[in-house]
This record gives structure tokens, C-alpha cells and sequence, in this order.
């Protein structure tokens, strides 16, 4: 005699096995034959396959339940093998989608790495213009004051104040 226990996965019950329906997928997500629906209400008051799904999802918690006849024991057990089998193609999608916006992420890092570095370099280099301008403002300064008291004393030797 066999004692055979239904034991439900943890992970079916966390993981929701189909996507939200009420998002609209992206272009990369959909599969040759998917069509994205033209308005993100455009399939209100009808179900769609997905939300049939999570129902029943939703129904099948907690104890196993009495089948009704063998056909419908085995046809539940290939929707479960066949949503077990869906699950990774959805994963292998998200994952694919996850690393491209985490390879835009990099570049873009990139980018800005390597505009800091040519910020960073251009300040050093405004800095150097900076003291360099400074000395040469500090020299025309003492060589204007000489000239100007040069020019003081050629007044006044002129006038005679000055010997």
C-alpha cells in the first residue's frame, strides 16, 4: 500500500508564476506570437489566460483536493509540470532584461567616470592658469608701481620739487 502526500512547494506559493496582466509587456519580453495589447485597459472585464491562472493558483492552496475523475488528476498535474516548465523561460526573460539595464547601468558609469576624470584634470589645469595669472598680476602690479613712481618723480623734477 502506498502513502503517497501531496506536498505543495514553498516556492509556487511565493513566487507568482505568471506576470502581473495588468502591465503591459516591453517589446523584448514578448514572444514571437504575444501581441502587446494597444491600451493597458483594452482587456477589461474579460479574463485573460494569466489571471485564470493565479485564481487557480489561488484555489489549489492547502490540502490536496479529491479529483473527481483520473483525466482531471492528470490534466492539473500537466498545467503544474507545464507552469513549472514556463517558469524558467520567465526567469531566463527577467534575467536577460536585468542585464541589459545593468550593462547600460555600467556604461553609464563608465561615462561618468570618465567625465570626472576630464573635470578633475581640467580643474587641476584651471588651477595652474590660476597662480599662473596671479604671479603674472603680482609682477604687473610691482612693475606698474615702479613706473608710477618713476613717472611721480619725473613730475617733479620737472616742477623742481624734486632735485
Amino acid at each position: 500500500m502506498c502513502t503517497c502526500f501531496f506536498v505543495p512547494s514553498a516556492y509556487s506559493a511565493s513566487v507568482a508564476r505568471t506576470p502581473d496582466p495588468t502591465e503591459v509587456p516591453l517589446p523584448f519580453d514578448l514572444d514571437d506570437g504575444d501581441k502587446a495589447p494597444a491600451v493597458a485597459g483594452e482587456n477589461d472585464g474579460k479574463p485573460t489566460s494569466a489571471s485564470v491562472a493565479a485564481e487557480k493558483a489561488v484555489e489549489r492552496r492547502g490540502r490536496p483536493r479529491k479529483w473527481e475523475s483520473d483525466a482531471e488528476r492528470k490534466r492539473a498535474y500537466r498545467e503544474r509540470l507545464a507552469a513549472d516548465f514556463a517558469e524558467p523561460d520567465r526567469l531566463r526573460r527577467e534575467l536577460r532584461n536585468e542585464r541589459r539595464r545593468v550593462a547600460a547601468r555600467d556604461r553609464e558609469l563608465a561615462q561618468l567616470r570618465g567625465d570626472l576624470e576630464r573635470n578633475e584634470a581640467e580643474i587641476v589645469a584651471l588651477g595652474r592658469e590660476k597662480e599662473d595669472l596671479v604671479e603674472n598680476q603680482a609682477s604687473l602690479e610691482q612693475r606698474l608701481g615702479f613706473f608710477e613712481a618713476k613717472a611721480a618723480r619725473s613730475r617733479g623734477s620737472r616742477y623742481g620739487f624734486l632735485s
